[in-house]
């Protein structure tokens, strides 16, 4: 990995201290669409039991859906415009990399895991392939 853990803890507290502040502690409010963790580890198990279910086929489906977000008529408006087109090209950049993923969950048992590289250089949450394209 191209940086420390803690490094990444410490960049993270720094982007996000605001949401560390005292001041939000006082909302009532129930949060809404935070990560459950729980149900984020059973969905995992679910898909390592599952026979049908393709990595590859996965990261394919993804690259499509924001590739087609590039192209569609109308695309995404605003002043940041240039930003998020970038960012999703890039998005699909890493998804166009991870087809190269085992084509079945029986392919994955073998795989050597060791070929995914978490580079955040390349991409600060998804891995890449190792020689990726």
């Amino acid at each position: 990995m191209g940086c420390s853990w803690e490094r990444l803890r410490l960049n993270f507290l720094r982007r996000y201290k605001w949401a560390f502040m005292h001041e939000y502690e006082d909302f009532d409010v129930p949060p809404v669409g935070h990560p459950n963790f729980l149900a984020f580890t059973t969905s995992c198990s679910v898909i390592l039991q599952d026979k049908d279910f393709s990595p590859a086929g996965q990261a394919a489906l993804a690259e499509r859906l924001l590739t087609g977000l590039t192209t569609a008529p109308g695309r995404m408006a605003g002043p940041w415009t240039p930003d998020r087109m970038e960012f999703v090209s890039k998005m699909a950049e890493v998804c166009r990399d991870l087809g190269r993923l085992p084509k079945s969950m029986d392919e994955l048992r073998t795989w050597d895991m060791e070929q995914l590289v978490w580079d955040p250089d390349v991409h600060p949450w998804f891995p890449v392939m190792r020689n990726h394209s």
